[in-house]
């Protein structure tokens, strides 16, 4: 677990790390300090192992399957460097498989307690790695300015620029459905929004599903869209594979 003091950092380590030991980056997840303090604050009190002083932390975790291998060696030998080039603020490597499921427990948890936090609003967009630190600083700004009683926190994985920006609601503030669905919509309008200037995804591992057929039509081009119908009707001609999700069932409505 790493802390970090911004999310070029957390790219540049991602590259420091690939550039050393290449396919042994089995995983390099990104979380907030505001995200890791929402786990903490679930009654099943999860901690995490470091001070909170930075505002982003990286859980990174090594594999190989040579069995001279030391994990130990690869993470300090990359960490010193990392450090030297003031990409890192502080780091502990576990030692254990107990410290490292306490570690996993953190990131695990996000969704769980941030249910419990309030309304949770999690978004699933994805954008060109060396953009996740511009895309996030105007989400996260736009949120913050546009939403109000919104606690917005962030977690996902770097390497393929897929970071859930979750906006948590005051359920004291956002006490009906309307109220909500109507908040729902803007914080998604502005993640999308901001996706779509930086050529990056409005879904990147979740789907469309039913919900967002019209978010795929405001945000795919038309060629898109009726290069997606031809693909799906050369496969299903008679519409009978999930009608309706993903594309309408019918092209022209």
């Amino acid at each position: 677990m790493v802390a970090l003091r911004d999310v070029e950092s957390a790219v540049g380590l991602l590259r420091l790390f690939q550039e050393r030991l290449g396919n042994c980056v089995e995983a390099f997840e990104l979380m907030s300090a505001e995200q890791i303090q929402v786990v903490g604050e679930h009654p099943a009190g999860r901690q995490s192992p470091m001070p909170l002083n930075a505002p982003w932390y990286v859980m990174v975790e090594l594999a190989e399957s040579a069995e001279d291998w030391s994990p130990e060696s690869s993470f300090e030998r990359v960490l010193e460097e990392a450090f030297d080039r003031k990409l890192v603020e502080d780091a502990v490597i576990a030692q254990s498989e107990s410290q490292a499921s306490k570690i996993w427990e953190l990131r695990h948890s996000t969704s769980e307690s941030n249910v419990h936090a309030g309304f949770s609003i999690p978004t699933d967009t994805s954008v060109p790695v060396s953009s996740l630190p511009e895309f996030l600083r105007v989400v996260t700004g736009r949120l913050n300015e546009e939403i109000p009683a919104c606690r917005v926190v962030h977690c996902g994985h770097v390497g393929d620029g897929n970071i859930h920006v979750v906006a948590i609601l005051d359920r004291k503030h956002y006490d009906s459905s309307d109220v909500r669905e109507a908040a729902a919509a803007k914080v998604n309008s502005i993640a999308y929004e901001a996706a779509s200037r930086f050529d990056g995804s409005i879904s990147a591992e979740h789907g469309i599903g039913f919900c967002h057929v019209e978010d795929l039509e405001r945000f795919k081009s038309d060629v898109d869209i009726a290069l997606m119908q031809m693909i799906k009707t050369s496969i299903d001609p008679e519409n009978v594979m999930n009608p309706g999700k993903v594309l309408r069932s019918c092209p022209t409505c």
